[in-house]
């Protein structure tokens, strides 16, 4: 995105678990570390800003927890014209893990079914 002034006006206690941010300040995104990685974050932002469209974008932290990062845009007076993006981050590893599960499943019986000589080993 180049370089960009992402004033980050107003931000909870949550999001200072992904984002390094002090109480009480008004940081530029772009200048923020965040405590995981968010594949292209900012380019992300300015799609939002420019298409006024959302995105959503997956990521996982070192723990194996799996989160969705959803970026809206965001107004307080012309909802059509928006100057800025809401976050919003949500826990979905149990989401995932029920995922991975039935793919498993799937896999497995596949194999049974068309490799006949192989066995699943777990």
């Amino acid at each position: 995105m180049g370089h960009c002034i992402l004033i980050t006006a107003r931000h909870n206690q949550i999001a200072r678990e992904y984002f390094d941010i002090l109480p009480g300040t008004k940081p530029n995104l772009a200048s923020v570390a965040t405590h995981v990685h968010i594949p292209e974050l900012l380019n992300h932002v300015g799609h939002v800003l420019k298409r006024h469209t959302p995105r959503e974008i997956e990521f996982q932290r070192n723990d194996g927890h799996h989160f969705l990062l959803r970026v809206s845009p965001y107004s307080d007076e012309n909802p059509k014209n928006p100057g800025g993006v809401a976050m919003t981050i949500a826990d979905i590893t149990d989401k995932k893990v029920a995922e991975n599960e039935h793919i498993r499943e799937h896999v497995q019986e596949y194999v049974s079914e068309h490799l006949p000589g192989r066995k699943n080993k777990e």
